[in-house]
């Protein structure tokens, strides 16, 4: 029992400062292909550092890891031990409401891929009651109005091919439009758990949901997998995706092809002057921001802060590259801290950073002045949005080459 408690200790004096996600990595499913996959994704961005640099990067990342799990105790059990922890485990009274809690998750994942809309979340006291019935879960702002986030909403539906469908339909989720009416609804998300889940099911769901809402796009999202042999009654708006869970690639697709079903953002102040056809597509994938010496101003520095600021804090830059001759540094999921990083790094350098650039990757925007504009002459990507900095302002395009 001393051991034990010795070997926790030592657990938790070595945690007590890691981040809430770097804790919930670790006790996701899968974590070592995560950290795995997080390694080689790693790697593959030395391929842009020089020869020297990509040596010593390797080298210093060796070390750390070394001295991490050197300090990391090694933990034995008995296997009896381990069943009874297991045992207890799976006695816990949530797994009695596995599909509850699996379709309560998917909720926090669509309120996950609207986080760069204003969001008021409708709760009693800090308590959001989620029933077999309709209920408000939220109100969402858009550029022209307002949307709503229902669960359980019944709608009356003709013949329905479904065997638990008699005269109706009650998707899990759905967004509406402003009004709460079937042809009003935006987006309708079905939430099914099956570990081995047939076509006819999932089949079922998408064509009766997409007869009863005519203008929704209709999405399955299952917790296993799905057969490539679904065929989707509505290809136009109809998607399904399987092995959804926190972490994984069907996670990550769902989200992009849900964000892609709601309408154009409100526009922050700041960019209220923007052409309509910038703003709609103003979910920045890869962010390359020139730091080079020409731009190492004040005027620039602040006028960074005051553009990024609220693009960062409604979610909606991915990733920010901050470049001169090479690639000085980079954040994924950006937050203001990001942004004052970016401005407290050393502006000294030329500027040459075409070759840094994706050649074939949608959702590219470039901050640079006249000097760096000159090398994006020759950059072959055929779509990217440019911004163009100057003491005298700054101007902003869509660039698309034929």
């Amino acid at each position: 029992m001393e051991s034990q408690l010795s070997d926790k200790k030592q657990i938790l004096d070595i945690t007590e400062n890691w981040s809430t996600e770097l804790l919930l990595n670790t006790i996701k499913d899968y974590w070592p292909a995560f950290y795995l996959d997080a390694l080689f994704s790693w790697l593959e961005e030395t391929d842009q550092f020089s020869i020297p640099a990509r040596e010593n990067a390797i080298q210093g990342l060796s070390e750390k890891l070394t001295a991490f799990f050197d300090k990391l105790p090694l933990i034995t059990s008995t296997q009896s031990r381990l069943v009874e922890d297991i045992s207890e485990l799976l006695n816990l009274p949530v797994w009695k409401h596995r599909y509850e809690l699996y379709s309560a998750w998917i909720l926090t994942t669509i309120t996950q891929a609207m986080k760069a809309y204003p969001l008021e979340v409708h709760h009693n006291d800090g308590t959001l009651t989620l029933s077999f019935k309709a209920t408000h879960v939220a109100t969402i702002k858009n550029k022209i109005g307002s949307m709503q986030l229902w669960s359980e909403v019944r709608s009356p539906l003709e013949n329905p091919v479904g065997k638990t469908r008699k005269t109706g339909m009650q998707p899990d989720y759905a967004i509406y439009d402003a009004i709460l009416s079937p042809e009003d609804c935006i987006v309708a998300v079905e939430v099914k758990q099956y570990r081995k889940g047939g076509t006819r099911n999932f089949s079922h769901a998408l064509e009766d949901y997409s007869k009863g809402l005519k203008n929704a796009h209709v999405i399955v999202v299952n917790y296993g997998k799905i057969s490539n042999a679904l065929a989707l009654p509505y290809p136009e708006r109809n998607s399904a995706f399987g092995e959804v869970f926190p972490g994984s690639l069907g996670l990550r697709l769902y989200l992009d092809a849900l964000k892609k079903c709601l309408p154009a953002l409100p526009a922050p102040e700041f960019f209220s002057h923007l052409p309509d056809a910038i703003l709609h597509n103003l979910i920045i994938s890869d962010l390359f921001i020139d730091i080079s010496a020409s731009l190492d101003t004040l005027e620039y520095k602040s006028f960074l802060r005051e553009f990024l600021t609220p693009l960062v804090q409604a979610g909606m830059i991915e990733r920010i590259n901050a470049v001169d001759v090479s690639l000085r540094a980079f954040w994924d999921s950006p937050s203001e801290k990001s942004v004052e990083e970016l401005i407290g790094l050393s502006f000294s350098y030329n500027t040459d950073f075409m070759h840094l650039l994706p050649k074939e990757q949608s959702g590219i925007f470039i901050i640079t002045d006249d000097d760096g504009a000159v090398d994006l002459t020759e950059f072959d990507n055929p779509r990217y949005t440019l911004l163009l900095f100057s003491n005298s302002g700054w101007t902003i395009s869509n660039i698309i080459q034929e």
